[in-house]
């Protein structure tokens, strides 16, 4: 290459053209396993009754609602790693300024990390429903699956990707709450990530009251449930009348006893 040119030229016919060869695009890699489903639909309707009763501002009448619930198998990765956080915090303490600084490390091993593959899961929801127990499994093979079942969404490099942030973040999580800590900051390294697509047993289901669709989601293997549910107004005016009523009643006990004492 002489001074001042761009580019090598070939040694055997002076051209300085380079050819980019494009990298191919990586492809998403089907399930390596299933988790089969424990669950009974009947099982999965009793737990929609008792979270419809779980809180008193539910309403009433959503306990007789109409669920129409959905078996699927949804995609995910697992992951498992081994993680070391580095942090500074700031707990309670007797001082001035009614704290005091700390500082330290923690290294641990995380198993079972899933970072949804599925559009039809959030985050939130897959991580509301958890734990899954990755034992009973069986290998993915469509034409033996009884339920409909969706393919991943995530190549390998995503997915772990959205593991490491999950990973740092609740072993931050834990470790503030470990300290009883006020603010904390913290960095992550990450070593030994490995993971692997599965598709997970999942009832998805929806609910009507009135003009509203309420959505629930149940793991199909534990019958752990997440969703959403309306708030009585009704039942929050009457409570509000009560507290008033009670308020009104001391006040005007109050009222007759400054009038009685006053005649003494």
């Amino acid at each position: 290459m002489e001074v001042g040119e761009d580019a090598p030229r070939c040694l055997f016919c002076g051209s300085a053209a380079l050819t980019e060869q494009a990298a191919l695009p990586e492809e998403i890699e089907p399930p390596n396993a299933v988790v089969s489903f424990s669950v009974s639909d009947d099982e999965a309707d009793a737990a929609f009754r008792k979270f419809a009763r779980s809180s008193f501002w539910y309403p009433n009448d959503i306990r007789q609602a109409r669920l129409d619930l959905n078996r699927l198998y949804l995609p995910a990765w697992v992951f498992s790693g081994t993680i070391e956080t580095h942090f500074a915090a700031l707990v309670s303490a007797a001082t001035r300024s009614g704290s005091r600084p700390v500082a330290g490390s923690e290294r641990t091993q995380m198993q079972g990390v899933l970072v949804p593959s599925s559009s039809a899961l959030t985050r939130a929801e897959l991580h509301d429903i958890s734990p899954f127990e990755l034992v009973d499994t069986s290998a993915f093979e469509p034409d033996s699956l009884d339920e409909p079942y969706e393919l991943g969404s995530l190549t390998r490099t995503s997915a772990t990707d959205q593991a490491r942030g999950l990973m740092r973040d609740m072993h931050r999580r834990d470790l503030g709450k470990q300290i009883g800590a006020k603010k904390i900051n913290a960095t992550a390294l990450q070593e030994s990530l490995s993971g692997d697509p599965v598709l997970l047993p999942i009832f998805i289901g929806a609910y009507r009251r009135k003009d509203e669709v309420y959505r629930i989601v149940i793991n199909g293997q534990t019958g752990r449930l997440t969703g959403s549910a309306p708030i009585s107004w009704a039942k929050i005016a009457l409570a509000v009348l009560i507290v008033l009523g009670v308020i009104g009643t001391l006040l005007l006990c109050a009222s007759i006893v400054a009038a009685i004492g006053s005649q003494l």
